[in-house]
């Protein structure tokens, strides 16, 4: 991840977002808000960090995924569990070869629907 410094089994971590410095904010930032305006950067750190580990809350299932992962183990059935695949799968499958079929029904340059000029 982008801000995401470790995953750990506990979460994420956000410390990444503390290695946005004053200089990168005057240097990226400020060219592209308006003169009068004033940037806090802890308070957007703060505000950041709070956000994203709100809305970043790990299931168990996903917890364990990532344990499994960081021990080089790629489990992707602790996430899929409950997860009606098979279905989506054929209904991708006809999905497809409908579009084949249609495709194939296209005319060619010139040639007509059903000729096989």
């Amino acid at each position: 991840m982008a801000v995401a410094g470790d995953l750990t089994t506990q979460g994420i971590s956000f410390e990444r977002v503390e290695d946005i410095t004053p200089y990168k904010v005057r240097t990226d930032l400020n060219p592209m808000i308006r003169n009068a305006e004033r940037f806090d950067l802890q308070a957007a750190r703060d505000r950041v960090c709070d956000f994203l580990n709100e809305c970043m809350v790990l299931t168990e299932k996903e917890s364990a995924f990532l344990k499994q992962f960081a021990a080089g183990c790629y489990e992707p059935r602790l996430l899929l569990v409950g997860v009606e695949v098979l279905p989506l799968c054929r209904k991708l499958a006809v999905l497809a070869q409908k579009r084949h079929e249609v495709a194939g029904k296209i005319p060619a340059a010139g040639g007509a629907i059903g000729s096989n000029d």
